[in-house]
């Protein structure tokens, strides 16, 4: 590119795990960034932010009311080569693309969806969501799955790229006896560990977890599950947990910083997500990147996004079928009796995760930025 080109960048939120992706990218182009309810003083200095309101009886939708004549001002003064925004449901990406359309200059979307949405809302929507994709110069997917969606729904495949979901985070390994000081803390010692490490939300299926592992406990005697985070769900797990007097599952509640990450990881001989369907799929599932910069071998549902990608069943972990708890109890005592092989699939994770790096993500958006002014 023979100059640094000026893009308007609308995304919802500003998440730690997506900031050094930001930052790189508006180090290569001139962009400016466009939020939603996020305040702070980590912001980057060429990052507006709008008020957004939820209607939770639309799925959430989020109305941002000033978006529309704001960007239609920043566009007059800046005279912006192209806009990008991010998944197909958001009211910010309808005003985006409108805004795109009005000023005549290319749209590209960055996509996470890769399976319908089940809401009336979206169902209504579903003409205009189609037309975005017709009509984008260039999309962005997280993965495999998201390409493969677009695709169905319209786009041309030499315009859909796909850059790999990643975040900044790198597991460093814990000094030993600080790991066993944790180990100790929490009561699962040096046994044999079970990793669930998500959000308590129905979606993440927290309750499967525990059933699951309540058969695995039968048949292994020694081994623990910890389970980390916090959410609305998790007074469920309690009671759950409560009423089938297991005693080895340890809750450590929520999670905020990258050392007791690296407890976590470290503590573990396999993880799991078993995501389930709950009005929308799992669009990727960034922890399965955190897990596998550790060497942990993986099992994850049908229902999350890196399926295919970063967990490849019977190479880096093993897929069962989501809401399957016979399955998934499995799949875990299937890691736990060969562990020679789970080591392998551990490594070959890591290996995988490895090329799912920021810097990776704004090549691909480099890509996609070129394509659209070869082709506009």
């Amino acid at each position: 590119m023979c100059r640094r080109l000026r893009i308007a960048f609308v995304h919802n939120r500003y998440p730690v795990y997506r900031q050094r992706f930001f930052d790189l990218l508006a180090q290569q182009f001139e962009v400016d960034y466009f939020f939603v309810n996020e305040w702070g003083d980590n912001l980057p200095s060429n990052a507006r932010v709008l008020r957004g309101y939820h209607i939770p009886e639309m799925s959430d939708y989020e109305v941002v009311p000033n978006l529309l004549p704001t960007l239609l001002r920043k566009s007059q003064e800046q005279d912006y080569d192209l806009y990008v925004c991010t998944d197909l449901g958001y009211f910010i990406t309808h005003i985006a693309f409108l805004v795109a359309r009005l000023k005549r200059k290319p749209f590209v979307l960055w996509n996470g969806q890769w399976m319908e949405v089940a809401h009336p809302r979206r169902w209504l929507m579903k003409p205009f969501e189609n037309l975005i994709v017709r009509q984008a110069e260039s999309l962005v997917a997280y993965s495999s799955k998201a390409r493969d969606f677009l695709i169905q729904q319209g786009a041309n495949p030499a315009r859909v790229f796909i850059a790999y979901n990643a975040n900044h985070y790198q597991y460093s390994e814990p000094p030993a006896t600080v790991l066993s000081e944790f180990r100790a803390r929490i009561g699962a010692h040096d046994k044999p560990t079970v990793l669930f490490f998500s959000r308590f939300i129905p979606m993440k299926a927290p309750d499967l977890m525990v059933e699951a592992f309540a058969g695995v406990a039968k048949r292994f005697p020694d081994v623990h599950l910890i389970m980390a985070g916090a959410g609305p769900e998790l007074p469920h797990v309690r009671r759950l947990i409560a009423r089938m007097k297991m005693e080895r599952v340890h809750l450590t509640g929520r999670i905020t910083s990258s050392v007791e990450k690296d407890m976590l990881f470290a503590s573990a001989s396999v993880f799991v997500l078993p995501s389930r369907y709950a009005r929308s799929s799992e669009p990727w599932g960034l922890v399965l990147n955190e897990a596998a910069t550790a060497g942990l071998p993986l099992i994850a549902t049908d229902m999350v996004g890196a399926t295919g990608d970063l967990v490849i069943d019977g190479e880096s972990g093993l897929v069962v079928p989501a809401d399957d708890v016979l399955a998934l109890q499995q799949a875990i005592e299937w890691m736990l009796t060969h562990t020679g092989r789970a080591s392998q699939m551990g490594k070959r994770a890591r290996d995988i995760v490895s090329g799912f790096t920021p810097e990776n993500m704004v090549k691909v958006f480099s890509n996609a930025f070129e394509l659209v002014l070869t082709t506009s």
